[in-house]
C-alpha cells in the first residue's frame, strides 16, 4: 500500500541532506514560538524584509487569506527570527532556483557595538580570502606550466566572493547581518539551529562555535512531524504541487 503523499514527505524531510524548503522553516520557526521574517536575493525583485507567511499567498486558492500576513513583528525582539535565501553563488537568481539558506539577525536585535563586531569580522574574513585568492593567482600567472583548470577554478571562486559580498553589503544597508553556513543540503537546519543559539557564530566563544550534529539530527525529526498546529495547510500545499507540477518539491530549488 502506497503511503499518503503527506507521510512519504514526511519520510523525506527526516533524510540527513534532504532540502528543507520556506514552508519546513516556518514549520520549526512556528514550533519554537518564534515569528519568522525572510529575505529573498530574487532576480527583479529589490532585497527586502518580509513576513514567511507572505510567501504562501500566491499557492492559496483564491478568495483564502492568510491572518497578519503581511504584518512585521518587533525587529528587534529575539522572538524574531531571520532567515536569508539566495542562490549558492549569491547571484540573483528566480525565486524557484534559490537553493541556499543563512540564518540572519537584525541591526535592532544586536545592538550597535555587536553589529559593528559582526560587521568588522565579515569584512577581515573577506579581506583574508581575497588576499589568498590574489597570492594564489600571482602564482599560477607567473608559472609557465601553470594549470590553467586551477586558473579557472580560482577566477570562480574570486568571482564567488565578490558576489557574496556585495549581498552582504546589500543586506547590511537594511540592518540585515547574515552569515553564511555550509551548502550541502542542510543548509537550513543550520540556520534555525545559529538561531536557536542566539548570536552569530563570530560572536560566540571559541568553545561554543559550531552546530551539534546530534541537534542537526533532532531537527530533521522536528520537520517530519504530522500532527502540529500546521498540518492542514502543509497539506493542502503539498497536495496542490503535486497535483500542478507532478512533483513533492514546493518551496524546493529545481535541480
Amino acid at each position: 500500500m502506497l503511503a499518503k503523499p503527506e507521510e512519504f514527505y514526511a519520510g523525506l524531510v527526516k533524510k540527513d541532506y534532504y532540502y528543507l524548503g520556506v514552508l519546513d522553516l516556518a514549520m520549526l520557526a512556528f514550533q519554537r514560538g518564534r515569528d519568522l521574517l525572510c529575505c529573498f536575493n530574487e532576480v527583479g525583485q529589490d532585497i527586502a524584509v518580509s513576513n514567511v507567511l507572505t510567501e504562501f499567498r500566491k499557492y492559496l486558492p483564491k478568495g483564502v487569506g492568510l491572518e497578519d500576513d503581511r504584518r512585521l513583528p518587533d525587529l528587534g525582539s529575539h522572538e524574531t527570527w531571520f532567515v536569508v535565501g539566495t542562490a549558492a553563488n549569491f547571484k540573483k537568481v528566480p525565486y524557484r532556483a534559490i537553493n541556499h539558506f543563512m540564518p540572519a539577525w537584525h541591526r535592532e536585535q544586536l545592538g550597535e557595538a555587536k553589529w559593528n563586531l559582526c560587521q568588522a569580522a565579515t569584512q577581515l574574513r573577506i579581506a583574508h580570502r581575497k588576499s589568498e585568492l590574489a597570492e594564489a593567482l600571482l602564482a599560477v600567472q607567473q608559472d609557465e606550466e601553470g594549470d590553467e583548470a586551477v586558473l579557472i577554478s580560482l577566477l570562480d571562486d574570486q568571482s564567488l566572493l565578490d558576489a557574496q559580498e556585495t549581498f552582504l553589503k546589500e543586506l547590511a544597508s537594511l540592518g540585515i547581518f547574515a552569515e553564511n553556513v555550509a551548502g550541502q543540503g542542510n543548509c537550513g537546519l543550520l540556520s534555525i539551529m545559529a538561531l536557536e543559539q542566539g548570536l552569530p557564530q563570530c560572536l560566540l566563544d571559541s568553545a561554543k562555535r559550531g552546530l551539534p550534529r546530534q541537534k542537526s539530527l533532532k531537527l530533521r525529526e522536528d520537520a517530519g512531524l504530522t500532527g502540529d498546529c500546521l498540518k492542514g495547510f502543509r497539506f493542502f500545499l503539498l497536495k496542490k504541487a503535486i497535483s500542478d507540477t507532478g512533483s513533492l518539491h514546493l518551496f524546493v530549488p529545481e535541480h
